[in-house]
């Protein structure tokens, strides 16, 4: 399925109020992105090579939820060295079950800081631009 292309505009201006223009992002459409069932979208990222692929559900449209879901996957580029950092440097070092503690709330937080502030920044984005 192809791109809307509301969604390819959105994405290219939001990815680069988010300082994402080093990166290569790919966009694709599937029914099930990511792991979890019910998904509107999942990312995945190869910070070393600067490399993100955003997959979002194929019955996107154009609305503040898609794009709160945008921007969401967005800024997890944004984290992505901060993620790996923590991955590669912090969690290897904890005794399994700390590391499966911390890994499961250092999760939690990310998620809700990030909704917090796609929200934020897609409200603030409607208001500009009136």
């Amino acid at each position: 399925m192809q791109l809307p292309q509301w969604a390819e505009r959105f994405i290219h201006h939001a990815a680069a109020d988010l300082g994402l223009d080093a990166w290569d992002i790919d966009v694709a459409m599937d029914r099930e992105p990511g792991e979890l069932s019910g998904n509107l979208a999942s990312v995945e990222f190869d910070c070393n090579n600067r490399r993100a692929k955003v997959t979002l559900r194929t019955d996107a449209e154009d609305s503040r939820e898609w794009r709160v879901t945008i921007v969401h996957e967005l800024l997890h580029i944004v984290h992505a060295r901060v993620d790996q950092a923590v991955e590669d440097e912090l969690l290897p070092s904890l005794p399994r079950e700390a590391r499966r503690m911390a890994r499961r709330m250092y999760g939690n937080a990310v998620e809700a800081l990030v909704e917090a502030l796609a929200g934020r920044i897609v409200d603030l984005g409607y208001r500009r631009r009136q």
